[in-house]
């Protein structure tokens, strides 16, 4: 595969040290000023979740789903990750045992979409019910 492993990119910030799932070691991802420039106006549970779940799930993932089954982003992945704690009313608060946080990131590399979902008890070792019908294929682990 061949592809540049740092990335730079007008209007958005590098982050650095992403795990990449093609060859298990590490590369660039970007998130675009505009998400950043927004988030304050957001709340600081969306800017501190911004600034520390979305980083710890693109460098820590627990998984990796290649191929967003929608318009569009059939190439994107989705990093699956348990970051330690998430933030609700802008209070760093524990995960229950069935959190698991997703991080999307389009063709580009540009991560534009996160949020929290929660599995069910009984479903925590697919990491993600009904994952077929969301995603192409895992890719991680």
């Amino acid at each position: 595969m061949s592809y540049l492993k740092k990335l730079t990119k007008a209007g958005c910030q590098a982050i650095d040290d992403a795990f990449d799932p093609h060859d298990k070691q590490t590369w660039t991802l970007l998130l675009a000023d505009a998400s950043i420039k927004v988030a304050p106006k957001l709340g600081k549970t969306y800017t501190l979740t911004l600034a520390e779940c979305v980083p710890f799930s693109i460098k820590k993932p627990i998984a990796v789903y290649q191929g967003l089954n929608r318009i569009g982003e059939e190439k994107g992945l989705a990093y699956v990750a348990r970051p330690p704690y998430k933030f609700i009313g802008g209070q760093k608060t524990a995960v229950k045992t069935t959190d698991v946080f997703f991080a999307f990131v389009n063709e580009d590399r540009i991560v534009f979409e996160w949020r929290w979902e929660e599995l069910s008890p009984n479903n925590l070792l697919n990491q993600h019910e009904g994952n077929d019908a969301r995603f192409a294929e895992r890719i991680h682990p």
